[in-house]
């Protein structure tokens, strides 16, 4: 199904390239195929911030750390306890998401935070 979704996409790029002189890296393409705003989009921007809070709060060496220990790190610290406030609400809106999904021997990202923090880490 995504094979399909790709050959879409590289036509209608090639389309766009002959036609009106653009390709994939131009803004104007990139906005006539974003579609609409949804909760994983939303889901995936929260991720990204969560991920800038990291760097303002000072935390980016506590985020070093194997997944497992950075939790029980952060609570060490005013801000790394701050960080885990913001990842709390985080999981209260999107911490039903599983890392494989229609899995239902697959802990929650509510049940188990570390997929959330891997995720961070890897912004």
């Amino acid at each position: 199904m995504l094979y399909a979704s790709f050959c879409f996409f590289i036509l209608f790029e090639d389309l766009c390239k002959e036609l009106l002189g653009i390709d994939a890296s131009n803004p104007e393409l990139t906005i006539m195929l974003r579609g609409f705003d949804n909760k994983s989009f939303q889901c995936e921007r929260e991720l990204w911030r969560l991920s800038r809070r990291v760097i303002e709060l000072n935390l980016r060496s506590t985020f070093d750390l194997p997944s497992q220990e950075i939790a029980p790190k952060l609570q060490e610290g005013e801000n790394g306890r701050k960080w885990m406030v913001e990842l709390n609400q985080f999981l209260d809106e999107f911490g039903w998401r599983t890392e494989t999904c229609w899995m239902k021997n697959t802990p929650s990202w509510r049940e188990d935070p570390r997929y959330v923090i891997e995720k961070v880490k890897q912004y």
